[in-house]
């Protein structure tokens, strides 16, 4: 069968959005996005220790349904987050950092409005050790995308997809 002179020639294009076999994830960013579904599952296991502080049907309700609330708002964002981490975009290697820079940095320039919920955080050992324990998180993750090897990764991604033709 003739081609029709009209129509474009097909030619097959590779899907850059995809980390191939000749595409490793570098080993620092792997573990930065595991330690970002960690601190995602922290945060689901802790709804259960916060329906033990409630007392009232009304606030279980509450609890419950803003956790379910919260749960699906954070997995979709880290599902996104450590999806496009993985593929090597840097721009959300930057994004990361800089809202968790953000956060961290925002602690003492609004403490007096953030006092009372640091001191409700550490008010028992559970909760200051899963406070502590998601902040150390966090911090390792951020460290992590921004190691040498990862940002170098992150630059042979950007000029890897840009190439490919």
């Amino acid at each position: 069968m003739t081609q029709d002179s009209y129509t474009p020639v097909s030619t097959p294009v590779p899907d850059t959005s995809v980390v191939g076999p000749n595409r490793r994830v570098d080993p620092n960013v792997d573990l930065a996005c595991r330690l970002m579904w960690w601190y995602f599952g922290i945060s689901v296991l802790s709804i259960p220790l916060e329906l033990l502080k409630v007392s009232g049907l009304a606030l279980v309700i509450g609890v419950i349904i803003g956790g379910l609330i919260g749960c699906a708002i954070a997995g979709a964002l880290t599902l996104w987050a450590t999806t496009k981490l993985r593929e090597g975009r840097n721009w959300m290697r930057l994004l990361v950092t800089a809202v968790t820079a953000l956060s961290v940095l925002l602690v003492p320039l609004t403490w007096d409005w953030y006092r009372p919920y640091f001191l409700k955080q550490l008010a028992t050992p559970l909760d200051a050790t899963v406070t502590v324990v998601q902040w150390l998180l966090g911090l390792t993750a951020v460290f992590l995308i921004n190691t040498r090897s990862a940002r170098l990764w992150f630059g042979t991604m950007k000029r890897g997809s840009a190439h490919v033709a």
